[in-house]
Formats: C-alpha cells, sequence, structure tokens
C-alpha cells in the first residue's frame, strides 16, 4: 500500500511506537512518505531512514534555538498550526495515498490536519490530552502555592493561553471526528478516549523489540529499576516511599533512567532517598545500555499514575526481569500478576511486600523471568502488533475504494 505518515511527536513512548510500525511497514514492502510540520521531533529515533522520503513544513512564528532540536512552539505558532496542517493535507491528498497513518501533535493534541483530509486517515491516538482532560495528581499540590491556578487565569500574558487551551480542547473533539477509524494502545485508552471524546475506538496494542531487549545471562544485583521522566506522574516518589519501608539490611539500590525532568524533581527524589536512606541514582541511558540495566535488576517497578499503556513492562518481561507493576491504565493488560511479576495497589506497604518477595526469593524471580519472556514472545512482538494494523488498514482501503 502507499502510506502517508503524519505526525507532529516529542521524543517518548509515542515516537518509538510510530518508529517501530514504519520500521515492521517498510519490511513488509509497504510504500511510506512522512509529511511533518517542523515542530516534530525527526532528531530522536529519526523515520528519514525507514521511509521513502520525509518532507517538512513550516510553522509560522516557530522557534529553532540549536539545529540539533526541532522548532519550538510559541504563541504566534499556535495560531499558525491551523494553516500548516491545511498545507500538509493538501500535500497528501495531491499523490493518490491509499490511506493516511495520523498520530498526535502536541498543538493540538488531535491534529487539524484530519479536517482537511480527503484520504481516509487512521488516526493512533495514544491517550487524550491529559492535562486538559484529567484532574491535576494530589501528590504535586505540595509544590504549588495556594490558588496558583487561580492568579494564572487572570494573569495578563497566561490567561490568554489558558484560554487557547481551553479552544483546543473543543477543537480535538472536532477534528477526531474527520479520522476514518482511531486506533488505541489499550483497553484503558479505549475508555479515555470514549470519555473524553464520545467516540469508539479499536484497541491494537503496541509491542516490544525482542532482539533488542532480551535476557543476557548477567549477574543480579540488588535492584529496583525505574524507568520515566523525573515528573510527579511517573510516580516515582511512591517507588522510593515503598522502598524505604523494606528493612534496612535488606534495602535495595534503586536506579531511575529519566530522559526528561520537571524542574526540581530530581533534587527531590534525591532528599527524598536520602532521608531514607536509599542509594538512589538517576540518569538517561540509551536503550543498548538500557537493556543491561534490565538485566541486572532485581525487579522493574512500573508504578506512574494512570500510564495509558508503557513499554516497560514489556521490555522488563522480555529481558527476563520480573515487574512490580501498578493496579491502574493499562499496566493491568500487560502484567500477568503472579506469573510475570506482581500488580499492586497503590500502597507503599503493598509495593515493598512484592519487592521484598523477588528480592528475596531467586527461584520465584528466575521462574517469573522465564514466563515473562515466553509471555513477550507469544503475545507481544511488533510483528502481531503491525499483523493487526494491516487487517485494519487493508478493510479501510476496501471499504473506501467501494464507496469511491
Amino acid at each position: 500500500m502507499k502510506i502517508a505518515i503524519f505526525h507532529d511527536l516529542p521524543s517518548g513512548g509515542a515516537k518509538r511506537a510510530l518508529h517501530a510500525f514504519c520500521r515492521e511497514l517498510s519490511l513488509r514492502g509497504h510504500h511510506l512518505d512522512v509529511f511533518i510540520p517542523e515542530t516534530a521531533n525527526e532528531i530522536f529515533l529519526p523515520l528519514e531512514p525507514l521511509v521513502a522520503s520525509v518532507r517538512v513544513f513550516p510553522v509560522i512564528g516557530s522557534r529553532r534555538t540549536t539545529p540539533d532540536r526541532p522548532a519550538t512552539w510559541t504563541p504566534l505558532a499556535w495560531c499558525m498550526a491551523n494553516q500548516c496542517h491545511r498545507h500538509i493535507a493538501q500535500a497528501i491528498d495531491s499523490r493518490g495515498y491509499d490511506l493516511v497513518f495520523a498520530h498526535q501533535a502536541r498543538y493540538p493534541n488531535i491534529p487539524d490536519v484530519l479536517k482537511y483530509l480527503r484520504t481516509p486517515a487512521v488516526l493512533y491516538l495514544q491517550e487524550p490530552n491529559r492535562l486538559l482532560c484529567e484532574a491535576p495528581l494530589l501528590d504535586t499540590a505540595d509544590t504549588e502555592p495556594r490558588g496558583i491556578r487561580t492568579r494564572l487565569r487572570h494573569h495578563p500574558l497566561i490567561g490568554p493561553f489558558l484560554l487557547a487551551l481551553i479552544h483546543r480542547k473543543t477543537n480535538d473533539k472536532k477534528n477526531i471526528r474527520y479520522a476514518y477509524s482511531v486506533l488505541a494502545n489499550s483497553f484503558f485508552s479505549r475508555d479515555s478516549i470514549l470519555r473524553t471524546y464520545g467516540l469508539s475506538s479499536t484497541v491494537v496494542y503496541l509491542g516490544v523489540d525482542t532482539e533488542l531487549f532480551r535476557p543476557m545471562g548477567l549477574p543480579r544485583e540488588q535492584l529496583v529499576l525505574s524507568i520515566g521522566a523525573a515528573h510527579p506522574s511517573k510516580g516515582h516518589r511512591f517507588l522510593i516511599e515503598s522502598v524505604g519501608q523494606i528493612p534496612a539490611d535488606r534495602r535495595p539500590k534503586v536506579m531511575i533512567v529519566a530522559d526528561r525532568e520537571k524542574p526540581g524533581e530530581k533534587a527531590r527524589l534525591g532528599k527524598m532517598a536520602a532521608d531514607r536512606n536509599i542509594a538512589l541514582t538517576i540518569q538517561s541511558v540509551p536503550d543498548t545500555e538500557l537493556v543491561t540495566w534490565y538485566n541486572r535488576a532485581t525487579a522493574v517497578a512500573v508504578v506512574p499514575y494512570l500510564e495509558p499503556f508503557g513499554f516497560t513492562p514489556l521490555e522488563a518481561m522480555a529481558c527476563e526481569t520480573p515487574v512490580v507493576g501498578i493496579r491502574e491504565g493499562g499496566i493491568r493488560e500487560s502484567v500477568v500478576d503472579g506469573q510475570t511479576g506482581f500488580l499492586v495497589d497503590r500502597d507503599p506497604g503493598a509495593c515493598a511486600a512484592a519487592l521484598i518477595r523477588l528480592l528475596d526469593d531467586e527461584t520465584l524471580r528466575v521462574r517469573m523471568g522465564r514466563t515473562g519472556r515466553s509471555y513477550v514472545e507469544s503475545q507481544w512482538t511488533w510483528a502481531q502488533a503491525v499483523d493487526r494494523i494491516e487487517h485494519i488498514f487493508a478493510k479501510i482501503h476496501t471499504e473506501h475504494r467501494s464507496i469511491s
């Protein structure tokens, strides 16, 4: 098939997923062309080596600070995004593609390109905009002065920005209805999309690279690994509180792999760990090194708030490392409680107890690790994910041709 790809993604899991989709689709002989605004991150996991072409469209008002970073949004660029998306849609429609495989944008979350396209578009929606659609996390309250939202709302500069966000939320609800089909990464995300937009979607689970993430036979350390930005939503504070409840003579080290930080969060996590006598390391590592850490850890803790899907459990299980996951969001759909790890409620004592079981019982760790690897190989590969995508693409292509 001849497929146009649209995205305006930053670095992170969504871009990682798109990169894997493009790699597998190209290997299967599909013709892929990428159309992106200049704000899209093509530094992280670039698509150019995987596709026939990448065409970049300017966004009036955006600002490029350094050559090795994508252009950044400005208030003027927010206003001009619509024009950029219209030009992208016109370019796609003029080239006779079978369909468009569209992904989220940073502004707006549901891209305006959908409403201008005549070519049928499949939107892979990782999650609704959480800033607009969810209540703020309670555990961030201690870092925000009381009444700050009220003051921001009436700030002469920030107030109009908040009004723009409200407008974007309304616009997202309109834009999503132009998609021929909407795909979700989990049943949790499907429910979120339905609640937010009143629209049904189809679950197409993501996968994991089982050749990259693999068991290496390394000796295990008394180490608990946690992956994700240094941000309150990733639950690192909860993990430190949980590990702090493990007796000092059995307490493991904690390593957090974080590529981004909410200002001040690393320092806060460091102080929390020091107060509880926990040896904590926070660093950013490439995937090739991350595999080594998965193989050195006794357990991987996955405790973010309402994570819609999460690659971490799959990567850990592919490396034969048991997972202690929070019983929330999409984590419940990938971790098999009692077989590939443990699912726990958001209670530090329960999390600590699960970690202790894995720290103290090597036989249990090995059994869960091997079960996890087999489970991933049988149900969570990228080949299986793209099988499902191809089936949907073929059905849409047939339907659209019959209508035309």
